[in-house]
């Protein structure tokens, strides 16, 4: 059995039984009690047929020790992220909840909770006996991504963006910016443009945001010959 278990015991052949040792016993006086011993133990059985004629039999009963299941360190992902749990210890194992796991029965399934979630993994060794442990993936918002309201220019000039919900920047195309890892680059672009901005919180959590930058055309100007 595995220790914390218990099995009954099942004597025949006599009239009266008297079992030891008794401290792991329920009733050490009748044929089939209930053992819940700690370590391995040799029960001994007294069987009486008659008065004065008696005989003993011994079973041996092997307390197996628990797994010691690990399922690994608590972390922190952003949401929409992906991270692969890693659990030890054991031969077979079961994850719950199995929300968001790419598979539960694995010892190393992939986890993409949309909030905080604190999973339980159950394994089993080759004898049967089972131990669980838990983690905890604690997930991070994303930030809240601006890039802006779109605007219009006139070919030539130029536009102050304003990007927000971060720390840090990253714009998408370039070429018409003045800086694009900043929060407030100039944009002069030669046709409309969507830029695309990366922000990024203290935490390393980013969202995407976009603004367009429509372009016209300046007017031919004619003042006649």
């Amino acid at each position: 059995i595995c220790i914390g278990d218990s099995i009954t015991l099942n004597a025949t052949g006599g009239a009266q039984y008297s079992w030891s040792p008794t401290s792991s016993l329920s009733d050490p006086l009748i044929a089939s009690p209930v053992a819940f011993p700690a370590v391995t133990t040799i029960y001994t059985v007294t069987a009486g047929i008659a008065v004065n004629c008696s005989f003993t039999d011994t079973i041996v009963l092997q307390v197996n020790a628990l797994p010691v299941v690990d399922a690994g360190t608590d972390t922190l992902i952003c949401l929409n992220d992906t991270l692969q749990l890693n659990a030890s210890g054991a031969n077979n194992f079961s994850w719950s909840p199995s929300t968001y796991l790419t598979d539960p029965t694995i010892s190393n399934p992939y986890a993409s909770p949309a909030q905080t979630t604190t999973y339980i993994v159950t394994g089993t060794d080759l004898a049967g006996c089972i131990n669980t442990d838990t983690v905890t993936i604690n997930v991070l918002p994303l930030p809240f991504a601006s890039a802006g309201s779109d605007t219009a220019i006139c070919t030539g000039d130029s536009v102050l963006l304003q990007a927000g919900g971060g720390s840090n920047y990253l714009w998408q195309p370039t070429g018409s910016l003045s800086d694009s890892v900043i929060s407030n680059p100039v944009a002069k672009p030669t046709v409309t443009t969507i830029y695309i901005v990366k922000v990024t919180d203290d935490s390393g959590c980013y969202d995407y945001d976009s603004v367009t930058i429509a372009t016209y055309p300046l007017p031919i100007a004619n003042a006649g010959e």
